[in-house]
């Protein structure tokens, strides 16, 4: 496997959220099954499972990190074409390709990253924050990791302070009303529940996390 130390930190990242993925996938389909059809857990798994057999595969040669978010992207849209799967793979692919030219990921090319993955999936998605949706925990988890950089903290702790900020907003989701996909459907009846879709954001955060403090 041909992987510049630049494009490893991303394909280390998205490993290490593969495994997350595969220790949550029940939790993640509990957390479906109550305001939805359950599948979640199974769809990520199958999906981040797929993209860490591209990445281990020894014949791979990327160049740029941007690459290996497309690659990611496009495996999560082909072989987890659930609604979750298909916004998650095509917010990877933007944010690969908005980060094309880059040989290396600094704080601001990954802030680019994730606000591209949030405006990717807010606009095919048709949400917003406070609709209870995978937006409740990735966008308080861009915003936090902003701030950070502002203040003029490391990449290291700002990936932190980003995965604190998207574990809140998951939690802060059980008093939320759903107002998109099967969830909106229970109207009042979806606050008091966490959302599925906001656990597999903080876990994306987790992951950052986890990979920068490792790197």
């Amino acid at each position: 496997m041909t992987v510049p130390q630049s494009a490893s930190e991303v394909v280390d990242m998205l490993i290490c959220l593969a495994h997350l993925v595969e220790d949550t996938a029940e939790e993640l389909g509990a957390l479906d099954a109550s305001l939805g059809d359950g599948d979640l857990g199974v769809t990520m798994r199958k999906g981040f499972t797929a993209i860490e057999t591209k990445l281990s595969d020894p014949e791979l040669s990327v160049v740029h990190p941007g690459d290996v978010l497309v690659l990611a992207g496009t495996t999560m849209a082909s072989v987890a074409p659930s609604t979750l799967g298909t916004l998650l793979g095509f917010g990877f692919v933007k944010a690969g390709k908005k980060v094309a030219d880059k040989e290396s990921l600094d704080g601001a090319a990954w802030s680019v990253i994730w606000r591209t993955i949030v405006d990717s999936i807010a606009t095919q998605g048709k949400a917003q924050r406070g609709d209870k949706t995978i937006l409740d925990a990735l966008v308080p988890g861009a915003e936090a990791f902003d701030s950070a950089l502002e203040r003029g903290d490391s990449v290291e702790e700002a990936a932190l302070e980003a995965y604190v900020a998207a574990r809140q907003g998951f939690e802060d989701t059980a008093r939320m009303q759903a107002r998109q996909g099967r969830a909106g459907r229970y109207y009042e009846h979806s606050v008091g529940y966490k959302d599925a879709g906001a656990r597999m954001g903080a876990l994306i955060f987790q992951a950052f996390s986890r990979s920068e403090q490792a790197s």
